[in-house]
């Protein structure tokens, strides 16, 4: 089987980020890292993971990484799904699994709205059941 685009081993730039979580309690060596741009790409990762035999992992900045990441695995690095729609008027907002809630919370105080950001804006976005709410 031909190597991926999307697919990057250790020894790349790319690895290396997908690796280096902010918060981890457990080192990470992946089979590989998937750097997805778009939905497409994530569906292409997860064909090619299963093809493969792999576990897919997705994560962004690594916020709560823990656990043993090994060869059968491919990190999914989604910081790049960076997509962000926010709704002033059905007071909700749409964020791709790589947007930050700082990111969220500037762009969603300009309708008088705030995320569901808890205590750290460069933690990403993805899991909420709503990312822009009352902020009164």
């Amino acid at each position: 089987m031909t190597q991926s685009p999307l697919l990057f081993s250790p020894g790349t730039g790319e690895y290396a980020h997908g690796t280096s979580p902010l918060s981890s309690s457990a080192e990470q060596h992946p089979g590989f890292v998937a750097v997805p741009r778009t939905a497409a790409d994530v569906g292409e990762i997860v064909t090619e993971a299963a093809a493969r035999g792999l576990v897919v992992m997705p994560q962004a900045t690594g916020h709560g990484a823990s656990g043993a990441v090994d060869e059968k695995t491919i990190i999914v690095d989604t910081s790049s799904l960076d997509d962000l729609h926010i709704d002033a008027e059905s007071r909700t907002a749409s964020a791709g699994a790589g947007q930050t809630w700082g990111t969220v919370n500037a762009q969603a105080e300009r309708y008088g709205l705030l995320g569901l950001a808890g205590s750290a804006p460069s933690a990403r976005s993805p899991g909420s059941p709503s990312a822009a709410g009352s902020a009164g």
